[in-house]
Parts: structure tokens; C-alpha cells; sequence
């Protein structure tokens, strides 16, 4: 991608580290948007920002943050960075997800399930509720993205009891 169409936005995306959300950064960057790249490893995060730095045009912001987005402390964290990176942001990309448990509903833990609810429900909600996206909002002309990858018209695969 040769132009820069995103050279004046910056981006936050959970789940960055691996996956889909590791191609959602590398086209954000291309794209020339200054990114927040967010996941639970710090190696994975390195290795990708060492990835992503060739990419990148001069003053191209490019920031990682190491951490779970289901932790309490997760969207102060995510702003804190992002205020870093720049004042205003036009895309939350909501990326980050876990599968939970799988099988038969009735062998499950419940703990596994809320720590995907966690994850895949609350988290994101949280995040669209923080401050960073109060301010993107009354800062872009146009209304804020977010994007969630358990936005799902069909169940996870091996979810239904057999």
C-alpha cells in the first residue's frame, strides 16, 4: 500500500500481537496511521513493532502496550497510552478475543466462561466507554469505529452441547 491515507489518524487495536489483529496493524501502519498496538505479550508486540518500524514514515508513531484487556486497570492503561501517542483517536479497533471453553456445555468451567465474557464482551464495551473514545468521538468529523471480532452471526465452533 503505497498511500498514506491515514497519515493525520491514529489507531488503538487490541489482539495486535498475532493473527488477524497482527494484519489489521501491519495495514494501519501502511496506511500511515500513527497505531497503539495492544496485546497480552510483550515479546509478540516486539517482535511485531520491529516488524512495523520499516514500514513506517518518519514521525509515524508506533507504541506498544503489553497487557489483558479484561484487567480492571486495562482502560485507563489503553488511554494513558494513547494520549502518548496523540491527542485524538479515529479507530478502536476492538480486535482482541479468546475462543473460552469448548465441548459439551455441561463438562465446562464456569470460570472459563466468564473469563471469555471477559474477554470478548466486556473488554470491548469497556474500552468503547473510555475516555479515549469520548474524546475521539468529539474530536473526528466522523463517528468513531470500533471493531470487535466476536460480533458473530453463528456460534464459535464445538460451543453447542452434543
Amino acid at each position: 500500500m503505497s498511500e498514506r491515507v491515514l497519515a493525520d489518524r491514529s489507531a488503538v487495536i487490541t489482539g495486535a500481537s498475532q493473527g488477524l489483529g497482527r494484519v489489521i496493524a501491519r495495514r494501519f501502519v501502511e496506511a500511515g496511521a500513527g497505531v497503539l498496538l495492544v496485546a497480552r505479550s510483550a515479546d509478540l508486540l516486539d517482535d511485531l513493532a520491529a516488524e512495523l518500524r520499516p514500514l513506517a514514515a518518519a514521525g509515524q508513531s508506533l507504541e506498544t502496550l503489553a497487557l489483558d484487556v479484561a484487567a480492571d486497570e486495562a482502560p485507563a492503561q489503553v488511554v494513558a497510552g494513547a494520549r502518548r501517542l496523540s491527542p485524538g483517536y479515529a479507530v478502536l479497533v476492538n480486535n482482541a478475543g479468546i475462543y473460552g471453553p469448548m465441548g459439551p456445555v455441561e463438562t465446562q468451567d464456569w470460570a472459563a466462561w466468564e473469563r471469555a465474557l471477559r474477554v470478548n464482551l466486556f473488554a470491548p464495551v469497556r474500552l468503547v466507554q473510555a475516555p479515549l473514545a469520548r474524546e475521539a468521538r468529539a474530536a473526528a468529523p466522523e463517528p468513531l469505529a470500533s471493531r470487535s471480532r466476536t460480533a458473530r452471526s453463528e456460534p464459535a465452533p464445538r460451543m453447542l452441547s452434543s
